[in-house]
């Protein structure tokens, strides 16, 4: 036997399946990605076996004849190791990849991907990583995953708060981080000053000037999140009113209430804050869950989805 060919010697089959990912040799298959200047080449047989979608597509009655299939939706070190796993049942997992890893699972209906995918995001669940994966997460709206992610920041809030990543939050990200009750604690001021910082470095990124006004509408509803009757009199007048980003008619009214406040707390009253002015507590609830559980895939469906990816 040829010395090219040792590598087919004394080796389990998914080591040897494993040394053909992205090998040109014997391969009869290439994918390429739009914009990008990478190849991966791969084998029809293989991938049929492990996806059926790849099936569908390479020897279904709507088979593809072109020997190089585009792949506009998926970046190609995530679909290399879409490929990776089907050969060897092995994957390289990265905080960069992990999500669109999983994309790549559930488009070419490869579930035991998914599982691998799941552990590790779990696993990457830190405070200098949460919002950069629950970023990615939302634009793939996984939203079970996006919940658990929530779930870490309301433990860890503060530390979470000042990690720079947290000012490239999705805005409809940072809303759900302002509606959290936080398990350690965090003050409302330490939320507010937050949200300025996300705003301002949104500003920034749109080449606007961060004025309290820019600062006001990038916001938006974001500002009234913020639970205003649990700070003090002190605290509002010294860090938040000064900023002028609260509108001048609510800042009027959260004076005075905390004013009220302060005289009742110091009567020994029991205070309530207007409802006009509270931070709604849970209001939007757990995200809505898009996904289902792992099921059967008719035959139908399979060919619904070779057709979306050969779209």
């Amino acid at each position: 036997m040829a010395g090219s060919d040792s590598w087919l010697l004394n080796r389990r089959l998914t080591d040897k399946f494993g040394d053909l990912v992205n090998r040109e040799e014997k391969s009869d298959i290439k994918f390429a990605f739009p914009g990008s200047s990478k190849v991966i080449y791969g084998h029809k047989l293989i991938l049929s076996v492990g996806s059926p979608v790849f099936d569908a597509m390479f020897y279904g009655p709507v088979k593809e004849t072109t020997d190089t299939i585009n792949i506009p939706d998926i970046i190609p070190e995530a679909f290399l190791e879409l490929v990776r796993f089907i050969y060897s049942e092995r994957v390289q997992l990265t905080i960069d990849n992990v999500v669109e890893v999983k994309y790549a699972a559930k488009k070419y209906l490869v579930p035991q991907l998914e599982h691998p995918c799941d552990v590790y995001m779990k696993e990457c669940l830190k405070v200098d990583t949460v919002c950069s994966l629950m970023n990615l997460c939302y634009s793939f709206r996984y939203d079970e995953s996006v919940n658990q992610c929530l779930e870490f920041i309301s433990a860890n809030t503060t530390a979470v708060l000042r990690q720079d990543n947290f000012k490239s939050l999705h805005y409809e990200l940072l809303k759900a981080v302002l509606e959290l009750d936080p398990v350690t604690y965090t003050t409302e001021l330490e939320m507010f000053e937050a949200a300025i910082q996300w705003a301002e470095c949104k500003c920034l990124e749109e080449e606007l000037e961060p004025s309290p006004e820019n600062i006001r509408t990038t916001l938006g509803d974001a500002i009234y999140l913020i639970h205003y009757g649990a700070l003090t009199m002190e605290e509002y007048a010294s860090f938040v009113s000064p900023t002028r980003i609260i509108p001048p008619e609510l800042s009027i009214e959260i004076f005075e209430i905390l004013g009220t406040k302060q005289q009742s707390l110091k009567q020994g009253m029991i205070f309530h804050f207007p409802e006009s002015v509270l931070k709604a507590r849970g209001k939007a609830g757990p995200v809505k869950k898009r996904f289902k559980s792992t099921r059967a895939i008719s035959q139908r469906e399979v060919e619904m989805k070779c057709q979306e990816v050969s779209e």
